[in-house]
């Protein structure tokens, strides 16, 4: 599965090219925008390898508006997608840099000049989309709870498993002088545990294991 982030980014970050950090910035917006007003993303990646990207680059993109169309009329067949809108798209994901438009060219460009829509519109656009967003984010919602469930008797275990192990202090108490009197130990020997109570004994230097 491509990275999200990925499916925003300008070629030329993606092939890590020197590049131009507003002109980039444009590129991701004309993707939002294109989601924002037909549901769904342009393109997986902006890669000439991604079939829908080669389709919007090559000299006669119109089967990649065509694929699209077909695809917003089954979600929502009262979207229509304007010749100005599809001008400001290939203005802005262009693979160029320098083919891209600019903020101002963005701001007089005529699908910006379109009339805005009320407060009255937007509140019922809004309260549309929760209806179908809300459903999906409770599934998400469930399906996590599930796995945590699932997950939650297999770190018990394993925490049954890595807890400490407990010593008596009777047994410590015993062993303990033993262990306080024992003579120096040269630098380059090693002691080994005979006992438990090694272990819980502080100041015992190059302590081996093995």
């Amino acid at each position: 599965m491509t990275n999200v982030c990925f499916r925003y980014m300008a070629p030329e970050l993606f092939f890590h090219q020197p590049y131009d950090g507003q002109r980039a910035d444009l590129f991701s917006a004309g993707v939002v925008l294109f989601l924002m007003v037909a549901g769904h993303l342009p393109f997986s990646i902006a890669d000439p390898k991604d079939q829908l990207y080669k389709l919007f680059i090559s000299n006669s993109p119109s089967a990649f508006w065509e694929y699209h169309e077909k695809e917003i009329a089954k979600s929502d067949p009262n979207i229509t997608i304007s010749a100005e809108f599809k001008e400001l798209i290939t203005g802005l994901l262009a693979i160029d840099p320098e083919d891209r438009l600019t903020v101002d060219e963005i701001k007089k460009h005529p699908w910006m000049q379109g009339a805005l829509a009320s407060k009255e519109e937007l509140k019922r656009e809004f309260s549309q989309r929760s209806a179908i967003v809300q459903p999906i984010i409770s599934q998400i919602v469930v399906n996590k709870q599930d796995l945590l469930r699932s997950v939650e008797p297999s770190l018990e275990r394993f925490e049954q498993k890595a807890s400490p192990v407990q010593v008596s202090k009777q047994v410590v108490s015993v062993v303990k002088p033993i262990v306080t009197i024992a003579p120096p130990v040269e630098k380059e020997k090693t002691i080994k545990i005979t006992s438990l109570a090694q272990i819980t004994s502080p100041g015992l230097p190059n302590i081996s294991l093995n």
